[in-house]
């Protein structure tokens, strides 16, 4: 492991641990606990027609040693911010991928999210 890679390292355990919530992951029947950290982007679409859209993409950022499940469509996070509960479903992105390793280590993973309908709660 190169000194870059020590770096990068190091500061996706600082991510995690200095900037993140607590984030109850559930697939199917199973339910995994993570800290993790929500982040919101605009990102432009282009339609079929060339017109140009403007898109609100929420993702969270997980260790990748601690999601133990391979993310899907449908899943879904229970995020808890000073004592309140926000629940999201994991959604493709505008690539229609639902998650990406985000560091060229893989230490962190990035899971593509939408607030969920009230009917998941």
């Amino acid at each position: 492991m190169s000194l870059l890679d020590t770096g990068a390292a190091w500061l996706s355990d600082q991510l995690i641990d200095h900037a993140s919530h607590a984030v109850a992951y559930t697939q199917g029947g199973t339910t995994i606990a993570l800290r993790g950290t929500r982040s919101a982007e605009l990102v432009r679409v282009q339609s079929t027609t060339g017109a140009t859209m403007i898109s609100r993409q929420t993702s969270f950022l997980f260790r990748t040693i601690d999601v133990t499940l391979t993310p899907q469509r449908g899943d879904l996070l229970a995020e808890t911010v000073n004592g309140s509960t926000v629940y999201w479903e994991v959604t493709p992105d505008v690539s229609g991928t639902v998650w990406q390793y985000e560091s060229a280590g893989e230490e962190l993973i990035r899971i593509f999210v939408a607030e969920a309908a009230a009917w998941h709660r």
